[in-house]
């Protein structure tokens, strides 16, 4: 279709959900006494397990998981393969931008954000013995899946990038059928994780990533921003992304971004409750409390003032590149490795990169449910171990 997105064609979208893999679940669910609790169970095991279809699926969902694995008839896969190698060169930085650039940009799009608090597993339990158990629990998930798609050879048939999408489409699809059985309001918020929100997200994940490494002064070349925008754009085909909400470049996928937000974007306290969640566990995360501050400080430098109010992100305090640079020499013992950058900023996120990986392993450790995985080859690459 041409560019820019019309308005009408965008709402049009927002009544779109997913229709094969909706239809698997819902058949599964409509049979004898199936119900929310069986809709659990598989939500589980889709969640939990490492398999590749785990053998105790009922068989509406295996079938799906034969029906929907192949890869689209215009990918390049010598392209897809460099896209795996920019994920191999900035991982770490990329992992750090889902949470402070990919995730708030989502939580800006206030009908989105409904859904994402409708779920009930990204903000922080106020009982809970662990208050971080469940955001904990959601965030590794999305940063596993974001390891399992963007590995090397993730998308060939013998990686778990193929299958990894899958479940996830899945999962999109049992929260939805649950959802759409509560109050909620189609007319006014569209399907719960609508073909809109679906492309919105898919795209904080592929060129606002771009983007972000440009402002950390880590710009891509033209090529290595294709192919790691194409590698997204196959992921989003394997989840069930309409082709017309895949664009073909990031250029297109900005214009496909702003107009999202343009329609999206408003305070909502379901995207600040979330942001609130995120800097409360990244702060979590960090060692002591030097880089408390840094979570959203770095989440309004990256988004912007307007988006960052919208989340309720609180201003700078203006003596932020100071403290940054306290905590180098007490990290590093030195500062001289950023002469040639003179961002504080910039350089003290690519410490704190590697150290949201290195707490994500520890603590997902902890939880004793699902290991975080990263590839041995990548946690030498990126100095993990």
């Amino acid at each position: 279709m041409s560019l820019p997105y019309s308005n009408s064609f965008l709402t049009s979208m927002r009544q779109v959900a997913d229709p094969l893999a909706d239809n698997a679940v819902s058949h599964f669910l409509h049979q004898g006494s199936q119900g929310r609790e069986a809709g659990q169970r598989i939500f589980n095991i889709l969640v939990h397990n490492d398999s590749p279809v785990p053998d105790d699926l009922p068989q509406e969902l295996k079938d799906f998981f034969q029906h929907s694995d192949a890869l689209p008839d215009w990918v390049d896969m010598a392209l897809l393969h460099e896209g795996e190698q920019v994920f191999s060169a900035v991982g770490p930085e990329i992992v750090m931008l889902l949470f402070c650039k990919s995730l708030p940009l989502a939580y800006a799009c206030g009908h989105g954000a409904e859904v994402l608090l409708k779920t009930g597993r990204l903000v922080n339990p106020q009982h809970s013995a662990n208050k971080f158990n469940g955001l904990n629990r959601r965030i590794m998930e999305t940063a596993q899946f974001i390891m399992n798609v963007m590995a090397p050879a993730a998308m060939s048939g013998q990686g778990k990038g193929i299958v990894t999408a899958q479940k996830v489409r899945l999962i999109h699809a049992c929260i939805r059928y649950f959802i759409r059985q509560s109050d909620w309001n189609t007319d006014e918020l569209g399907a719960p994780i609508n073909q809109e929100d679906l492309a919105g997200t898919l795209m904080s994940f592929s060129s606002t990533v771009i983007d972000g490494l440009q402002q950390l002064n880590m710009p891509l070349s033209d090529r290595q921003a294709e192919a790691y925008f194409h590698l997204w754009r196959v992921v989003g085909f394997i989840m069930g992304v309409q082709e017309e909400l895949l664009p073909g470049s990031p250029s297109e996928g900005r214009v496909l971004t702003r107009a999202i937000l343009e329609r999206q974007m408003r305070p909502s306290e379901a995207g600040q409750l979330l942001t609130r969640s995120l800097i409360d566990y990244m702060a979590y995360m960090m060692p002591g409390t030097l880089l408390d501050d840094f979570p959203a400080d770095m989440i309004r430098h990256l988004n912007g003032d307007e988006l960052a109010d919208s989340l309720g992100v609180e201003a700078d305090n203006g003596i932020f590149d100071d403290v940054m640079l306290f905590v180098l020499r007490r990290i590093l013992g030195r500062v001289d490795f950023i002469l040639d950058n003179s961002d504080t900023f910039n350089a003290i996120s690519r410490i704190v990169s590697r150290r949201l990986l290195q707490g994500l392993i520890f603590s997902y450790n902890d939880f004793k449910k699902v290991q975080f995985n990263i590839p041995p080859d990548l946690q030498t690459q990126w100095q993990l171990v």
